[in-house]
């Protein structure tokens, strides 16, 4: 998906290198906004802005939401309700976090770069999630606490690098931010499962010799 948004990006860029009259004064964030407004047919413009539409209320706020219900909500506040009522509690959540999206949107507005902005925030997180994936993926280890553990430790070390990255005391691009927290959530992932598993272990033992 990313690899697809980034390539419409490069086709709109050759478009107005190969066309410099086209150009206005608008930001670069506005580029696919004024190109769908004011080149694309009637038809086209319509599938676009539904496509925005469904793509910002279909998915993201589903996720949030159940994740929400099925986390939170139902383990940790009201457990035992009935299917309606988490269902009910799920649509408000839709709502909730609809607008609580629309005002990041809008307090984002004023700032520049908020794409490069974006993928830098998804880099801190995204080679956790991508290490533990890995994890189960190619190994037979079983560690929920150490997986967590494992994904908080990267998170916040590849915080850690962006802040210093921005603040240009290193110097690091924000795409290796990825790679260093999937192979660090890998190991810290894969060497916490061993401690957790030794620990369960001498439970066992203990356990068989009272």
């Amino acid at each position: 998906m990313v690899f697809i948004y980034l390539s419409l990006g490069v086709l709109l860029f050759v478009l107005y290198q190969q066309h410099p009259e086209m150009l206005g004064t608008f930001k670069d964030k506005d580029v696919l906004a004024h190109f769908t407004v004011n080149f694309l047919p009637a038809g086209l413009k319509g599938l676009i802005l539904a496509a925005i539409v469904l793509a910002s209320i279909d998915s993201p706020l589903s996720s949030l939401s159940s994740s929400f219900v099925t986390d939170i909500y139902r383990p940790l506040i009201k457990r035992g309700a009935s299917e309606a009522h988490y269902l009910r509690v799920s649509r408000f959540g839709v709502v909730g976090f609809g607008l609580v999206l629309a005002l990041i949107a809008v307090a984002c507005k004023p700032l520049d770069g908020i794409l490069w902005l974006a993928f830098q925030v998804l880099s801190v997180t995204g080679g956790a999630t991508l290490g533990v994936f890995l994890l189960g993926l190619l190994t037979k280890r079983q560690g929920n606490i150490a997986n967590v553990l494992a994904m908080l430790l990267s998170a916040v070390g590849m915080a850690v690098l962006l802040v210093l990255s921005r603040m240009k005391l290193i110097d690091l691009g924000w795409s290796w931010l990825i790679v260093i927290g999937t192979a660090a959530t890998f190991v810290f992932g894969y060497l916490f499962s061993l401690i957790e598993e030794r620990g369960r272990r001498r439970k066992a033992l203990k356990g068989t010799e009272a």
